[in-house]
C-alpha cells in the first residue's frame, strides 16, 4: 500500500469540517463566508483518503439545497468549491458525488445565467464558476458547444497572464487545472486553443513562469485533444517536444521527493500526485512507441527509473508505469527496438515482487508469452521486410536470454 493508503484518516479534522458544513444554512451571508474559508483552510490541512471521506458524505445535499432556496450565493458556492475541487483533482479523485447531487445542474444554470447577463456581469464570479464546474464534475461533457467555446477562452485568458507573483500563478494554475479536466470527449475546435496553448507552453519553456501543477495541466487538456484530433501529433511531438518536456518535469519532481518519508499532508504529496498525473498523460496520448523513435527514448529511461525508485512506496505510481509500457510492447510487437530498453528488465522485477501484486506480475508474465508467441508466429501475409523485422527481433530476443526465462515459465505453468 502506498504511504498515502496507509495512513489513518483525522477523524477530528473531518469531524470539525462537517459540523462547520451543518451550521452553514443557520448563517447570513457574511458569516457563511467566514465560516467557508475556515473549512477551506481545514482542506488545506487534509491529505487524499480525508478529502475522499469528506466527498463521500452527504454535505454536497445540503448546499445544494442551500443555493435552490437562495440561502447561499453564487459567490459563497463558489468559494466552497473551488478549493475542494483544485485537491480533487491534484489527487485524482474520482468521486461523483457532485453530479449525484444535481450541483451540477445548479453550476451550468449559474454559468449560463451570468453569461447571457447584459449589464453588469461579474465577469471574475463567472470563471470562478466555470472553474468549479469543471474541477468538480465527473461529467465535463455535458455543455452545449457555445458555452464550451466560451469556458476555453475564458480560461486559457487567465492561463495568459504573465506575471509571476505568488497571486498570479495561483490563478494560472487554476484556470489550467479546471481547463484539464475538459476530458477527451469533447470536442473543442483546434481554432479556439491551438495558438494559444502552444503560447503558453513555449512561453513557460524560455521563461519558467508556471508552477509545476498547472504545466502538466495545460499538457493534458491538449492531450485529451489529441483522441479526436491526430493532426495535433506533428505539434505536440515535433514542435513542442513532448518527451523532452515530460523528462525534465518527472526527473526535477522525482528529485523533491523523500521515497522513504511518509507524506503526511498535501504539500508533501503535492509532488507525487503531480507524478502521477504526468503517467495519465502519457498513458491517455495515443502516441505509440514504434511511431517515435528517438523521440522517447529518454522518457523511457525516465520512467523506468521512476518506477524502480517508487516501487515500494508509492506503488500505484509505479503499477501505473508499468500498465504504460505493457500497452506499448502490445502495439510494438513487431518493432524489434523496444527489446533495447530496459524495459522487459522491468516486467522480470515486476514478476519477481511480492505476490501482494499478483495483477499486475501476471500481466508482466502474460506478456512475456505474448511476446514470444507473436515472434514465433509464422504470418504469412506480412511482407519481406516485416519477417526480416521479426526475425532480428527474435534473435535479439533470444540474445538477451529472453527466451530461457519464458521457457523456464512454461515449465513452472505445467506442474
Amino acid at each position: 500500500m502506498s504511504s498515502i493508503a496507509k495512513k489513518r484518516l483525522n477523524r477530528e479534522l473531518i469531524g470539525k469540517f462537517i459540523s462547520f458544513g451543518i451550521k452553514l444554512p443557520k448563517l447570513n451571508e457574511a458569516e457563511q463566508k467566514q465560516k467557508i474559508m475556515e473549512m477551506n483552510g481545514m482542506i488545506d490541512e487534509m491529505n487524499k483518503n480525508d478529502l475522499d471521506y469528506v466527498m463521500s458524505v452527504t454535505l454536497f445535499g445540503d448546499i445544494n439545497e442551500l443555493i435552490n432556496h437562495d440561502k447561499m450565493t453564487a459567490e459563497n458556492a463558489t468559494l466552497f468549491f473551488r478549493n475542494m475541487g483544485y485537491f480533487k483533482l491534484l489527487f485524482l479523485i474520482t468521486d461523483e458525488s457532485f453530479d449525484v447531487s444535481s450541483l451540477g445542474d445548479i453550476f451550468r444554470r449559474m454559468i449560463f445565467k451570468e453569461k447571457r447577463r447584459k449589464e453588469e456581469k461579474n465577469e471574475k464570479l463567472l470563471i470562478d464558476l466555470i472553474e468549479c464546474f469543471l474541477s468538480m464534475t465527473m461529467e465535463s461533457e455535458t455543455f452545449p458547444k457555445d458555452v464550451y467555446s466560451y469556458c476555453v477562452s475564458s480560461l486559457l485568458n487567465v492561463a495568459q497572464i504573465k506575471e509571476e507573483n505568488e497571486e498570479a500563478q495561483k490563478e494560472v494554475e487554476m484556470a489550467l487545472l479546471a481547463l484539464s479536466n475538459i476530458n477527451k470527449h469533447c470536442r473543442v475546435e483546434k481554432e479556439l486553443y491551438l495558438n494559444e496553448v502552444t503560447e503558453i507552453i513555449k512561453y513557460h519553456q524560455d521563461h519558467h513562469n508556471l508552477t509545476r501543477l498547472a504545466y502538466q495541466s495545460v499538457w493534458q487538456f491538449l492531450g485529451n485533444r489529441l483522441d479526436t484530433d491526430k493532426s495535433l501529433n506533428e505539434v505536440i511531438v515535433n514542435e513542442l517536444h513532448f518527451g523532452k518536456e515530460a523528462k525534465r518535469e518527472l526527473e526535477e519532481l522525482s528529485k523533491c521527493v523523500n521515497w522513504k518519508k511518509e507524506k503526511e499532508n498535501w504539500k508533501e504529496q503535492k509532488e507525487v500526485s503531480v507524478m502521477k498525473r504526468w503517467i495519465n498523460t502519457i498513458s491517455n496520448m495515443p502516441l505509440h512507441y514504434r511511431t517515435l523513435k528517438g523521440k522517447f527514448d529518454e522518457l523511457i529511461c525516465c520512467l523506468v527509473k521512476l518506477c524502480r525508485a517508487s516501487r515500494n512506496d508509492e506503488p500505484e505510481l509505479s503499477d501505473a508505469i508499468i500498465k504504460y509500457f505493457h500497452r506499448q510492447v502490445y502495439l510494438s510487437i513487431y518493432d524489434f527496438s523496444i527489446l533495447e530498453s530496459d524495459i522487459l528488465v522491468l516486467f522480470l522485477e515486476d514478476i519477481q515482487q511480492s505476490t501482494l501484486k499478483k495483477t499486475i506480475s501476471s500481466e508482466s508474465l502474460e506478456l512475456f508469452l505474448y511476446i514470444s508467441r507473436g515472434l514465433e508466429d509464422d504470418v504469412q501475409q506480412k511482407g519481406t521486410k516485416e519477417k526480416a523485422l521479426k526475425r532480428e527481433a527474435l534473435e535479439k530476443f533470444e540474445e538477451q536470454g529472453y527466451e530461457d526465462i519464458i521457457n523456464s515459465f512454461r515449465h513452472m505453468g505445467k506442474k
